[in-house]
């Protein structure tokens, strides 16, 4: 649970939002949907923060190989990728 006031006015704006829903358990997604954009907020800040070191590819791509792409993936638009991951929530949901 979250230790700061705003934050309980956000998950209980959530909450209202999906009550009307009994199918779906309100408090749950509201929390994972809190923790969402609170990593996306996070990324942004990140991404204006500073450049990845010119090394962090070639080291991605011999210790996870699967990942050897993820560089090339546009991923500059945080607020873009938050709601890609909000959508794929919300598709699974109902």
């Amino acid at each position: 649970m979250p230790t700061q006031p705003r934050a309980y006015a956000w998950i209980d704006a959530l909450v209202a939002t999906l009550s009307d829903e009994p199918q779906i358990e309100a408090m749950r997604l509201a929390l994972l949907l809190d923790g969402l954009v609170r990593s996306y907020a996070s990324l942004e800040r990140s991404l204006r923060a500073s450049e990845p070191v010119p090394w962090l590819d070639a080291a991605v791509a011999t210790r996870f190989p699967r990942l050897a792409g993820a560089a090339q993936q546009d991923v500059s638009d945080a607020r873009l990728e938050l709601e890609f991951a909000v959508d794929a929530v919300l598709r699974g949901v109902g």
